[in-house]
């Protein structure tokens, strides 16, 4: 009599697969950038990552949530620089012209002006999604930025009462004219090494506002 083999049992799920979460995201960011968030639609979504609409919902419920997801995704590539509490005015000097120089490659891109360009446009848009970029991108990076100022601070590094202020300053001195120049469609003035002169000169004059001597001084 042939026995009959016990069936092992079926795992509850499958692992994610990393490359598709990438492809996701990567899909959702390109028609965010090109389209606003009017065009990430999980249809939309699912054909430009070649994948089916059952594995975005898997992943992420709703377009609103995925537009965060890509958002964030973007915003803690540029805070990234700020994971660890600086131990000396070297790693504060070298995290914030890290911080700059990402900051001033994401807001000189294409990218950024394509997403500048139809957020201003779609005056239909829900007030709710807007918010939703500005809270995860903009304003992720402020409070990130100040806390980790506020660090700096108590660590004695630099003069900083106001940590929100001077954040917003500094963000404000990086993005400059660029900023309205996307606001009109016009590509940033500063490409390539001019970035990187830009940042240091931002951070230098930062520094020094904050009671940090120059570089040698």
């Amino acid at each position: 009599m042939t026995k009959t083999r016990k069936k092992s049992p079926v795992p509850p799920g499958r692992p994610q697969d990393p490359d598709k979460d990438a492809a996701i995201l990567d899909a959702a960011a390109a028609l965010l950038f090109q389209g606003g968030p009017q065009g990430v639609t999980m249809e939309a979504v699912a054909a430009r990552a070649g994948v089916s609409k059952a594995t975005v919902y898997s992943r992420h419920p709703n377009s609103a949530e995925l537009i965060r997801a890509v958002v964030r995704r973007q915003g803690e590539a540029i805070i990234g620089h700020f994971a660890v509490t600086p131990g000396s005015v070297t790693h504060l000097r070298e995290s914030l012209g890290d911080f700059a120089r990402e900051l001033l490659v994401f807001l000189s891109s294409e990218e950024h002006t394509q997403l500048v360009r139809a957020v201003g446009a779609a005056r239909s848009l829900a007030s709710d999604s807007v918010r939703e970029i500005f809270d995860n991108g903009p304003g992720l990076t402020l409070s990130q930025l100040a806390r980790w100022l506020a660090s700096a601070a108590a660590a004695g590094l630099l003069d900083c009462p106001q940590p929100t202020r001077s954040a917003e300053l500094l963000m404000g001195m990086l993005s400059g004219i660029d900023l309205a120049r996307a606001l009109f469609g016009l590509p940033c003035a500063r490409q390539g090494a001019a970035i990187a002169e830009h940042a240091d000169y931002v951070v230098a004059a930062f520094l020094h506002l904050h009671g940090v001597a120059p570089r040698g001084g």
